[in-house]
């Protein structure tokens, strides 16, 4: 969505985000990191000198951008149906913070906390323009929320998103939240299609089977050892201690989980690892030092244990990946 709306505005993006278009398969099964996405965001907002980028960049939004979900959502009979399967399959669309779908009185409520992270303006006001633009995609004559809150701080022009939302909007809250009235779930959609929407539930369902599974303690455990290796110290000793808890315990556990401490500090590694090779021009020995490396060498031959190859290598086969054509039809 992004490349194609800066060659809309005449730019080239693969100039201006210093990127290539990332290469999608089939119905967007593809995963992207967040810091990457808010980096690319900041980007296209200076070169376009927009600090209103996200309001006009989520307006673009189509099913395709939204992959197997946007196609599904655009099968269902009503605005509900589409919020409820959204709430369902919301991680193949955005991982890193979970949606809440909340009935409140006379109103639902879409909510995204702070707990997980805030990612900024610039990604929010996306994604929620994104939202509201896809769902009055889908009707004709959509009914505009009731009111809608960001967690960041207030926009450049709070009238240009309320003028756009047709409802209140307010900044620095709590949450992000969009708040819909629960009559407006019976409303219908256009675009309804009772035997396509069959064929895309159960493809939504095989994708997000192949999804890991969520585990609220693995994650905190993977979450503590990310903020350690920056202090070069992701000890056991270290994280139990973090999470109030002796080296004993958090190593029963995890055995509890099926993984272990090594275990878990390997697999982050590596995943750091191989983001860190494919997206940024980092030294190897800065890379080494980012994953609580005391040498390079030490690092190198964990990576040839994780991946199979060398970090240079593997930095190499990424490029040329990401260099080449893809058809398109």
């Amino acid at each position: 969505m992004l490349f194609e709306y800066l060659q809309d505005q005449g730019l080239s993006a693969t100039d201006v985000l210093a990127c290539p278009a990332p290469v999608l398969p089939p119905l967007g099964m593809g995963s992207y990191p967040l810091a990457r996405w808010v980096e690319l965001l900041n980007r296209a907002a200076h070169a376009l000198d927009d600090p209103l980028l996200g309001l006009h960049l989520g307006q673009t939004v189509k099913p395709r951008h939204l992959g197997v979900v946007g196609y599904l959502c655009s099968t269902l009979p009503t605005l509900g149906e589409a919020l409820q399967r959204l709430d369902q399959y919301q991680r193949l669309i955005y991982d890193p913070t979970p949606m809440q779908l909340n009935s409140r009185g006379e109103y639902m409520e879409l909510t995204w906390d702070g707990e997980h992270g805030r990612p900024g303006n610039l990604a929010d006001e996306t994604a929620i323009t994104a939202l509201i633009a896809f769902t009055r995609m889908l009707s004709h004559s959509a009914p505009a929320p009731l009111l809608i809150s960001f967690i960041n701080p207030a926009a450049a022009d709070v009238a240009a998103f309320e003028e756009y939302f047709k409802c209140p909007v307010l900044f620095d809250q709590k949450a992000t939240v969009v708040r819909v009235s629960l009559s407006d779930m019976v409303h219908p959609l256009s675009t309804t299609d009772p035997a396509m929407q069959a064929v895309m539930e159960a493809q939504a369902d095989k994708m997000l089977e192949r999804l890991p599974q969520n585990n609220d303690f693995i994650a905190t455990v993977r979450r503590h050892i990310g903020h350690l290796l920056h202090d070069a110290d992701p000890s056991c000793d270290a994280v139990a201690k973090c999470m109030h808890l002796s080296r004993r315990s958090l190593q029963r556990k995890l055995t509890e989980q099926g993984s272990s401490f090594r275990e878990e500090l390997n697999t982050l590694r590596s995943q750091l690892a191989c983001s860190y090779l494919r997206e940024s021009n980092l030294r190897m020995a800065d890379i080494a030092q980012l994953l609580g490396y005391a040498e390079q060498s030490v690092f190198s031959r964990s990576f040839q244990r994780w991946v199979g190859c060398a970090p240079q290598d593997y930095r190499a086969e990424q490029a040329d990946l990401a260099s080449s054509p893809v058809a398109t039809s």
